[in-house]
């Protein structure tokens, strides 16, 4: 008899469609734990959608703890349940048919390596932006790094990184790892995970053929001279924060280590600097959290923002 695969979804405020996401999750797991990390409003499932089952269970928290608590509170709850295995997803994410299916397939068919987690080929809600994971060019401690590309690959690659959304994690490298770091709250809590497990010899294998559907903020087209030069996503301010806070905490701990994520890491931070410079509205306010998160991540500061 196999081990029951869980899924894991934290719920804060969800857009509309939550029951038929929930469903589309249930249906590929043996069970669903949602995670309710302090909505305004309470969840009770739509029949019409989700019947009561015991296949469903709910977890709720008074207030918001951050992604990282909400992630670990629900995979431990799966792990006390016996899952080996679990899929994590965002309240505003999909999985295809037959995504989880195939990622469980290539988290436990490659005994070849130690695997921490299968990733899928995101597809974003915006048709030009193309589903692409870093991978590190060269050998050693190279400060190169290449983009691995979902469209392009067949067959399941080793990548640096990946979004929480859609990770089918294996619990017992998660438990090896102490899980997600919760003094980052949110925002590139999944990176120090993957950068984690790979200083650990693990690898972050890339699934191309398990598609999740992904929402990516407030997503535009924005052009200038005729010529597509980014995607804002339009976060608000308090999100570009702990994105900056996180960022230095994240360099202090892997960027000798991890060179190549150094550049990478780097070089999206002057991309998000300009996207919101350039077509954001509220610009000073993003660029002041932004400032504000960089003190604070230089002075060790950790935790939800007070």
């Amino acid at each position: 008899m196999r081990d029951p695969l869980a899924a894991v979804i934290v719920r804060f405020n969800p857009p509309p469609g939550f029951d038929q996401r929930v469903a589309h999750t249930a249906a590929q797991c043996d069970f669903t734990v949602v995670v309710d990390n302090g909505s305004s409003h309470a969840w009770s499932p739509d029949p019409a959608h989700l019947p009561a089952s015991e296949s469903l269970h709910q977890l709720h928290n008074a207030g918001n703890l951050g992604i990282a608590t909400a992630l670990n509170q629900g995979i431990r709850y799966a792990a006390r349940r016996g899952a080996r295995s679990v899929f994590l997803l965002d309240h505003d994410s999909t999985p295809l048919p037959g995504c989880v299916g195939r990622l469980q397939r290539t988290l436990r068919q490659h005994d070849d390596m130690p695997v921490a987690a299968a990733v899928p080929r995101i597809r974003y809600g915006h048709p030009d932006i193309r589903c692409r994971w870093p991978a590190t060019s060269g050998s050693g401690y190279s400060v190169r790094f290449r983009f691995v590309y979902g469209a392009r690959v067949t067959q399941p690659v080793p990548v640096d990184l990946a979004i929480s959304s859609g990770m089918l994690l294996d619990v017992e490298h998660w438990q090896r790892l102490g899980g997600f770091d919760e003094n980052l709250f949110i925002d590139l809590v999944d990176t120090d995970y993957c950068l984690r497990a790979r200083r650990q010899g693990l690898r972050i294998l890339a699934e191309p053929r398990a598609i999740v559907q992904h929402s990516l903020g407030d997503v535009e087209k924005r052009t200038l001279f005729g010529r597509m030069v980014a995607y804002p996503t339009h976060h608000n301010a308090l999100r570009h924060y702990y994105i900056s806070r996180n960022r230095i905490a994240l360099i202090r701990r892997h960027a000798q280590r991890f060179p190549s994520w150094f550049v990478y890491e780097t070089l999206g931070a002057a991309k998000l600097i300009t996207k919101v410079v350039a077509f954001e509205q509220g610009r000073s306010d993003k660029v002041a959290a932004t400032l504000v998160g960089t003190w604070h991540g230089l002075r060790r500061r950790s935790g939800p923002r007070a």
